[in-house]
């Protein structure tokens, strides 16, 4: 009898396990889709023609476009060097000759006629682990600094408005991004700077 109860109550237990339910289904997190702003770069070239054509450069790295045939189209008649906003997810490339090429494969692109403006002092800067653009503006009448992203082409002219402690105007795109030493960097992405003349009387 009582081994007739424990072979009893180990069959009820198997009917229980084998009428549960299907377990949960976990679903695949999808990949993230990023903002950027940066400076449209055309054409590119490189070793055995392992490239897009298109780069984009952004916090002073530059990576090769996936473009599908709307956006390709949308950019037909984009100047080097146009401040514009995309989005899209990150990937690699990799050819014969190269390897592992950062890329953005995009999803949209924004265009600008005009762009923000924002006026203020230049400053130079620092900050911990490099991340930094190393240029910032006080935005006027206002407590926070924007970092500038600027093109290469005006370096110099930043550098000498600095030297004189000028106010200036720049124009771009303002946008946010995770840092890791910063949880939040507000970077614009310069178009144009121009020194602000104090008006005549």
């Amino acid at each position: 009898m009582f081994i007739s109860n424990i072979f009893t109550s180990f069959l009820v237990s198997v009917l229980s396990v084998t009428n549960l339910p299907p377990a949960a289904t976990v679903p695949t997190a999808p990949e993230r889709e990023t903002v950027y702003a940066g400076r449209l770069r055309v054409p590119v070239f490189a070793i055995g023609g392992e490239t897009t054509g298109i780069g984009f450069e952004t916090a002073g790295t530059t990576v090769e476009l996936v473009l599908t045939k709307d956006v390709k189209q949308a950019l037909s008649n984009v100047v080097d060097k146009t401040v514009i906003r995309i989005s899209g997810k990150d990937t690699t490339l990799s050819g014969v000759e190269t390897h592992d090429r950062p890329a953005i494969d995009v999803d949209s692109v924004t265009l600008f006629s005009h762009y923000p403006t924002f006026q203020g002092v230049m400053k130079n800067v620092m900050a911990i682990g490099g991340e930094t653009t190393g240029y910032v503006i006080a935005i006027k009448n206002q407590a926070r600094r924007l970092e500038l992203d600027l093109p290469k082409d005006l370096i110099e002219n930043a550098k000498a408005l600095i030297a004189k402690s000028a106010e200036v105007k720049v124009s771009g795109i303002l946008e946010h991004y995770r840092g890791v030493e910063i949880p939040i960097r507000w970077i614009i992405t310069v178009q144009s700077l121009e020194e602000v003349l104090p008006v005549s009387k």
